[in-house]
């Protein structure tokens, strides 16, 4: 559990120490008192003593999704900074940090955003335009390494945030790299799309480079899709920015003679390609043709890929066309 208290008041404490990481270790308490006295709802320009506090814009700060806006503004904001989420849809930034509680900084905040530390979540204060308010404070933890995740669907802000008994931790590094599939069979013309899954989630830089063993059969582009180009066997390479690997071998095999393809496409632009004898294709028709004029009910029709059964539901299919 968290503790959120709410309270009118207004005051400053000052500090000046800057640590090697960019934080500012405080030197004084609310109202000048001989312990920490501000609690939540408070405006707190400096963090008090015990306590480090550590600019939005800090490097260690992850920020994740769209809309965030960085700002540099002259005597407003701690440090003269804010990052502020202005859009709808859901954004956030994740950190590391060593120490006994978390404080939370905004000038914009409510009941939507949303603070996770170690899995355990709670509410922030709302706060519609108050500078330098203290909108979130923690219970006390072990002082040891915490995982932090603050994030709202609407808009909200973050000024700077203050760590007790400890500092912020450096970006976390690429652990491992992973795809969804390490093999995958294809015909020439097909085409598949790997996704590469970085950890751990708050990775400073989850960039991956694809690259092919050899382009003249098995070619790859930047989203991870592959065209397989002629029969043969290459390795599809994903590559983090710390140099983590992961491989999917393709292999790849001519059409066979007296085939037609199949494709279909529907919505999202997901596209689906079937290599088919004269007879499956004719199924295929005849059922989409008996759907359409609503002679069967079936909803589905089902396709086998190397064993595996796929299915096509027919309110999905925008569109088809056969190349002989």
């Amino acid at each position: 559990m968290f503790l959120i208290t709410v309270l009118g008041c207004f005051n400053s404490v000052f500090a000046s120490t800057i640590t090697s990481d960019g934080g500012e270790i405080g030197s004084a308490n609310f109202n000048n008192t001989a312990e920490n006295s501000a609690i939540v709802g408070c405006t707190l320009y400096h963090p008090e003593v015990g306590w480090t506090r550590y600019d939005d814009q800090n490097g260690a700060m992850n920020y994740f999704g769209s809309g965030w806006i960085h700002e540099s503004v002259n005597n407003r904001y701690y440090d003269e900074t804010i990052s502020t989420y202005k859009e709808s849809g859901g954004s956030g930034v994740l950190f590391r940090f060593k120490g006994t509680k978390l404080r939370v900084i905004s000038n914009l905040s409510d009941s939507h955003v949303k603070v996770m530390i170690d899995g355990r979540t709670c509410d922030c204060i709302n706060n519609n335009g108050v500078n330098g308010e203290l909108v979130f404070e923690s219970d006390t933890f072990q002082n040891e390494e915490h995982k932090v995740s603050i994030w709202s669907d609407e808009g909200f802000s973050i000024d700077a945030i203050d760590i007790k008994d400890g500092n912020i931790n450096t970006p976390a590094t690429t652990n491992s790299v992973n795809l969804n599939k390490t093999t995958d069979a294809l015909m020439t013309g097909q085409t598949d799309t790997l996704t590469a899954s970085v950890l751990p989630d708050d990775a400073k830089n989850k960039t991956v480079t694809w690259s092919s063993s050899d382009s003249s059969i098995a070619s790859v582009d930047n989203s991870g899709k592959i065209t397989a180009v002629k029969a043969g066997q290459a390795t599809i390479m994903a590559t983090t920015v710390d140099g983590k690997k992961a491989s999917c071998t393709v292999t790849v095999t001519d059409t066979p003679a007296g085939q037609v393809k199949l494709t279909i496409y529907m919505p999202s632009d997901i596209k689906r390609e079937y290599y088919l004898t004269q007879d499956q294709l004719n199924d295929f028709l005849n059922w989409y043709n008996d759907k359409a004029s609503g002679k069967t009910n079936t909803p589905t029709y089902k396709f086998n890929v190397s064993g595996e059964d796929q299915y096509i539901v027919f309110d999905k299919i925008i569109t088809f066309n056969v190349d002989h």
